[in-house]
């Protein structure tokens, strides 16, 4: 597997001030294309991803970062050649005022407790 994580700042804001962005782009660990996974498997599937996500905001919090964006299919992967592929992966979103901490957006937002910058991913709901 490559990884690769791309780090540049952009120089202008709306609050006029420069920011450090962390860019990543990767290959995440995938079911195969066109066979369909079951829950189990896609959780599996997204753990190991997120094991990765895990060495990249440890590098972006090295590297001090103001926000780290992550790709689009990043935990799940691009692998679905028809709507029944993509349900395995599917996360429901808490309603509000309920703990979110059975769900994926609990275990990013744990990936970055303390670290002090934004995160942008991406999750199939």
């Amino acid at each position: 597997m490559h990884s690769v994580l791309l780090l540049f700042t952009l120089l202008t804001s709306v609050f006029g001030r420069n920011y450090k962005a962390a860019v990543v782009e990767y290959s995440p660990n995938v079911g195969a294309l066109g066979h369909t996974v079951t829950r189990d498997q896609a959780l599996e599937l997204m753990r190991s991803n997120l094991v990765q996500y895990q060495s990249f905001v440890e590098s972006a919090k090295s590297q001090q970062v103001d926000i780290i964006v992550f790709p689009e299919y990043g935990l799940n992967g691009p692998n679905f050649n028809q709507w029944k592929d993509v349900y395995p992966y599917l996360e429901q979103l808490p309603e509000v005022g309920t703990n979110p901490c059975d769900t994926w957006v609990c275990r990013i937002l744990l990936l970055v407790n303390g670290k002090e910058f934004y995160v942008s991913y991406h999750l199939l709901q």
